[in-house]
């Protein structure tokens, strides 16, 4: 989704106890957000409170997640 510049991505993934690295390579660094749900079943969903950074070493947004559950990952930025 780009609203006035602004980019959403949602991604679907599976924890597997360790970082998950997503490529960032159009948003500005300095305007990136990350919010975590975990997908409970039946529709509902967790906010989960982790570890997350910009590693600029290879335009990736780094997320750590548990191993096992499934998680949606929304990653918003301001296009560069």
């Amino acid at each position: 989704t780009v609203t006035n510049e602004y980019i959403r991505e949602v991604v679907p993934t599976t924890g597997v106890g360790a970082y998950f690295s997503h490529p960032v390579p159009s948003f500005n660094a300095d305007s990136i957000e990350c919010t975590v749900k975990e997908i409970l079943g039946n529709g509902n969903y967790q906010m989960v409170v982790t570890d997350w950074f910009y590693n600029s070493g290879g335009a990736t947004l780094d997320v750590y997640l548990q191993n096992g559950p499934d998680y949606l990952i929304t990653i918003g930025g301001v296009r560069q």
